[in-house]
């Protein structure tokens, strides 16, 4: 059985990836925003923060010309980020060392990746490219930056962390992991060989959908509801009145009725759940595949693979829009 709705599923004909087309616009998620869960706003950056992005911003832009390649590894950050604000994938990807990766597999199927970086997919997780494209600048934060000396393979690194916040108000911490020299070191010069985003720990987790919480954070809170038999907790995050399953269309108050069979009713009380791997569909749409371990009949444990398709509505809330089930495994 399948919880369905208008976030498409990663399916694809035979030795081909999937390709989705990016979802229409969906409907606001109500008044429960940011301010439900009393998150803080980001504080203002620093005067020097602004002045050293000012001063980036102006050598890219002098002249109409690009500015030489910079000698400082922090000045690189910054000037991918100077790119990625401006959509600039061709840009971005000058400070970048790698391309895409092959098409990853959620629940069995290759994805087909989308969105602005997807040519950066490597290196780049699948967080950092969802927020970086038309970032707000004015709400970036340089969080802390260290060099770490050149070690057996004699390549210089650079680790810097910043604070951004994307065009749809949605908030992450990124990790750019920087390297100069050595084998495959790029002529010396320093490129980004790595962005990750932090993940938020349970406690991070938001308790009502909002515009400053990431895909990935909803799936999990929906799971936590789902671990403590919670459905009308786990029902905040479903997207409103387009839960679909056995064919027809039902609102999203009948959740509990589709829970209450199986597959789905595996996931209410279920021991332990993992995000085994996540794909970007767009900027607006995410597949994540999940592993959650419940009790079968009989004492057996029984690991459970579901695929859950979260898209972004109106008021730029992700909400989970699709539910499916691909396999069980009794041990």
């Amino acid at each position: 059985m399948t919880a369905r709705a208008n976030c498409p599923a990663p399916a694809a004909p035979a030795g081909r990836a999937a390709r989705l087309p990016r979802p229409r616009a969906l409907r606001p998620c109500g008044p429960a925003r940011a301010a439900a869960d009393g998150a803080p706003s980001p504080p203002p950056d620093p005067p020097s923060v602004r002045a050293h992005l000012a001063t980036a911003a102006a050598a890219t832009l002098a002249s109409g010309q690009p500015a030489a390649y910079p000698s400082d590894p922090a000045q690189v950050v910054h000037r991918f980020l100077q790119a990625c604000r401006r959509s600039d994938a061709r840009g971005a990807a000058r400070f970048v060392a790698g391309g895409p990766r092959p098409p990853p597999v959620v629940g069995g199927r290759p994805v087909a990746e989308g969105g602005l970086l997807r040519g950066l997919s490597g290196p780049l997780d699948v967080p950092s490219r969802r927020v970086l494209p038309g970032l707000l600048l004015r709400r970036t934060s340089v969080l802390s930056g260290f060099r770490v000396p050149p070690g057996a393979d004699g390549a210089e690194r650079f680790v810097e962390r910043v604070s951004v916040a994307a065009r749809t108000g949605e908030t992450a911490t990124l990790t750019f992991a920087l390297r100069r020299g050595g084998p495959g070191g790029g002529g010396g010069r320093w490129a980004v060989e790595s962005v990750s985003a932090d993940a938020a720990g349970d406690d991070g987790l938001p308790s009502v959908p909002h515009s400053r919480a990431a895909p990935e954070a909803v799936v999990r809170a929906t799971l936590v509801a789902l671990r403590a038999g919670d459905v009308a907790w786990a029902a905040k995050f479903l997207a409103p009145g387009e839960a679909r399953g056995a064919g027809r269309r039902a609102p999203a108050g009948r959740l509990a009725e589709e829970l209450g069979r199986e597959p789905l009713a595996w996931l209410v009380g279920h021991d332990r759940s993992d995000l085994a791997g996540t794909a970007l569909l767009s900027e607006r749409s995410v597949v994540a595949e999940v592993v959650a371990t419940s009790r079968a009949a009989g004492g057996e444990r029984r690991a459970s693979t579901y695929v859950f398709s979260v898209c972004m509505d109106e008021a730029a809330c992700w909400r989970v829009r699709d539910v499916e089930h691909v396999r069980s495994v009794v041990f």
